[in-house]
């Protein structure tokens, strides 16, 4: 996985705010009021973090046992 390559966007689907990654929605707002400040990993190895003006993306690829 190469940062300086991958096409990152955040896209909203009616209530519901994704982070997608190559096309791949990898995390979803939280809930509504303030959990919605939370995101939600929906593939292993990510990690969506907020910062104060912006947003942080982490990928720790899993480990296969």
């Amino acid at each position: 996985m190469d940062a300086d390559n991958d096409d990152v966007e955040i896209k909203t689907e009616g209530r519901d705010m994704f982070v997608v990654v190559n096309g791949v929605k990898i995390a979803r707002r939280a809930g509504k009021g303030k959990l919605q400040q939370t995101w939600i990993s929906l593939e292993p190895g990510w990690r969506v973090l907020d910062g104060p003006n912006h947003v942080a993306i982490e990928y720790t690829p899993p480990r296969v046992q």
